[in-house]
């Protein structure tokens, strides 16, 4: 199991096409559960380091959160790297790639988080907030 952007994957053996491939766990409709057995296959190592690619893309950053969104914050980096800070608050470091997906990941959080570190995030994510709020803004006519 791959988790991956924030989806999970199968990473398996496909016998239609001799070679492993990472099957979207959500796309699979129609498990069947077989009584054959499989040969265990070495798994390549361009695949096996998946893990140790995506970390090197990852930074952490400090978030400042409300206790609302807790438990969505918790299944990305874990109670551990979570602590309380004032009333109703959490500061949270957080595992965060710089791409669409987790700018748009932080942004789902709405105005129940700020991105406190690194400054060059939250730059990201002022400018993405003020693009958004142009496609808002009523037009003269």
């Amino acid at each position: 199991m791959v988790l991956k952007d924030n989806y999970w994957y199968l990473h398996a053996f496909c016998l239609e096409r001799c070679d492993f491939r990472l099957f979207k766990l959500a796309r699979i409709s129609e498990l069947e559960i077989l009584e054959e057995h499989f040969v265990q296959r070495e798994l390549p190592v361009a695949l096996s380091d998946f893990t140790d690619r995506m970390a090197a893309k990852q930074k952490e950053i400090t978030l400042l959160m409300d206790e609302s969104i807790l438990d969505r914050v918790q299944d990305h980096c874990g109670t551990q790297n979570i602590q309380p800070y004032g009333d109703q608050q959490f500061i949270a470091q957080f595992p965060f790639i710089a791409d669409d997906f987790g700018y748009n990941l932080l942004l789902g959080f709405g105005d129940k988080c700020e991105c406190l570190a690194p400054q060059e995030v939250r730059h990201e994510l002022i400018h993405r907030i003020q693009s958004l709020m142009k496609v808002y803004q009523p037009t003269i006519t």
